[in-house]
């Protein structure tokens, strides 16, 4: 004959147990689900430095051999061209002659930053034309950079941070508007603080800089008072 007083004991340890393992896991999850998402933080922290890291490097290195900074798409592209333009083709071959035919940006041969100025070389056409005709003797020397290595999620070869934002390019006088082929002494954001767009008036920095808006994809602190370069923005300016 079983004894119910046994069952009874048997089950109430089996509740207890039950209670203490929910109690462990929610002791473990409150210290590790934090412990992970700080790691991760930290983890996407270091691939934007070293992406900064590498875009600096290849900005400086164009410069150095062809006395130019270029659009961030142009960088990986190589010498020649096959007469295409494939975005989605990773087998494409991105030669700085087919820029041409970039359909995504707009004036996408007007790629010439001068180094001096800050801006954009006004006689564009004719510099790209020679720059064609003999890469080598203008000084390209591409691929400066692969942005396969970087994250590159709409396929346009402007690689964007790993929060999903484009890294930006600023020089003396502004912001580089790496779509318009542009440099802005103005430009605009959404403030967390007010709700809507406001203004932001450069100039920003007083030296070529590349930069990521870091974890909270604003600048600064992404207060309507926020500046580029403070609280959580990443970024590395040129030597």
């Amino acid at each position: 004959m079983r004894n119910p007083r046994s069952n009874k004991t048997t089950a109430g340890f089996s509740i207890i147990e039950l209670l203490i393992a929910i109690i462990i896991i929610g002791i473990l999850v409150a210290v590790i689900i934090p412990a992970l998402v700080l790691r991760t933080r930290d983890a996407r922290i270091a691939a934007a430095e070293s992406d900064l890291e590498h875009l600096q490097a290849a900005e400086e290195r164009a410069a150095i051999t062809s006395r130019y900074l270029y659009r961030f798409y142009v960088l990986d592209d190589l010498v020649g061209g096959d007469g295409t333009f494939r975005p989605l083709d990773l087998n494409d071959v991105d030669g700085v002659r087919d820029e041409d035919l970039n359909t995504l940006m707009a004036y996408p041969t007007r790629i010439f930053i001068d180094v001096k100025t800050g801006l954009f070389v006004s006689d564009y056409a004719s510099l790209f034309a020679r720059m064609s005709r003999n890469e080598t003797a203008f000084g390209w020397g591409g691929p400066y950079i692969n942005f396969h290595q970087l994250r590159d999620i709409d396929r346009n070869d402007l690689p964007e941070d790993p929060w999903g934002e484009e890294y930006l390019l600023f020089t003396p006088e502004g912001v580089v508007d790496m779509s318009a082929g542009v440099v802005l002494r103005e430009t605009s954001f959404y403030a967390s603080d007010v709700g809507s767009s406001v203004p932001l008036l450069g100039p920003f920095f007083d030296r070529y800089t590349v930069l990521s808006m870091g974890p909270n994809r604003a600048p600064g602190d992404g207060t309507s008072s926020a500046r580029f370069g403070t609280d959580d923005d990443l970024m590395r300016q040129f030597h």
